[in-house]
């Protein structure tokens, strides 16, 4: 999907540093992207809130008409500085934890660019908060759907703000982030804007590269399944993700 790449020029460089990274590990620096969160226990409990928000039966009449939920003060943070450098630091040793060679990769992309910064701004663009983990989530979720499967164009911002609401639900109702300090809320939110832009940034390559493509589809659903969400089960609407109807068969038997 191209969030970044509409935004500046300046988010093309990061466009370029990520097709770097993943043409010169392969696979092995995708696989690493779509498993960085699996042992992210936070992340992890997000992931089962969001099968549970796309698989509730609900009304949907008038969904979109207030997408931004009262939960927002239980969702949200004041970002703080040090603990973003701290936050990326952790996330680039993880990326690389079966190669070495990511994370000096990985810390030369977060040095050279503000990539918490550029994401943000795609969040504005959508109407969503950049100090909201449950909004850092809801474009994550959104963009690795779209890797998973392969779906490249950007949703409309009710789309966007939809799921956002979704998300917003769930973790309002969840008693584990009810508990979350500040700077947890941060990490989280900082871990899940990083990743979206890298894996927003791959999709460029994918769009014009059939076996980047299913590479890239099939690294993004074996990521999500081991951390609880199964991205080929549902599908983006403009009122945020349903359950995906079942694919007709072909054939005779």
């Amino acid at each position: 999907m191209k969030f970044l790449l509409f935004v500046s020029v300046f988010c093309s460089a990061i466009a370029l540093d990520v097709s770097a990274l993943a043409q010169s590990d392969g696979s092995d620096f995708l696989t690493e992207v779509s498993l960085a969160s699996t042992n992210n226990i936070v992340v992890g409990r997000m992931n089962d809130i969001a099968m549970q928000e796309t698989l509730r039966p609900r009304n949907v009449s008038g969904l979109n008409t207030h997408p931004v939920t009262a939960s927002y003060a239980a969702t949200q943070f004041k970002p703080n500085k040090s603990q973003t450098r701290a936050n990326l630091q952790s996330l680039g040793r993880r990326l690389g934890a079966s190669n070495p060679a990511i994370v000096v990769q990985a810390e030369q992309l977060f040095a050279k660019n503000d990539i918490i910064g550029a994401v943000g701004g795609v969040m504005d663009q959508f109407g969503l908060k950049r100090n909201n983990v449950a909004h850092a989530y809801a474009l994550y979720w959104v963009v690795y759907w779209g890797l998973a499967n392969k779906v490249y164009d950007a949703p409309s911002p009710a789309a966007m703000q939809a799921v956002a609401a979704q998300a917003e639900r769930g973790f309002a109702a969840n008693a584990d982030f009810a508990a979350m300090n500040n700077a947890q809320k941060q990490a989280a939110a900082e871990e899940l804007m990083a990743l979206t832009a890298i894996m927003d940034a791959s999709s460029e390559q994918a769009k014009s590269d059939p076996a980047f493509a299913a590479q890239l589809a099939t690294a993004s659903l074996e990521g999500s399944r081991k951390s609880g969400l199964d991205l080929d089960k549902m599908t983006l609407t403009e009122n945020g993700f349903v359950p995906a109807k079942p694919r007709k068969r072909t054939g005779s038997r």
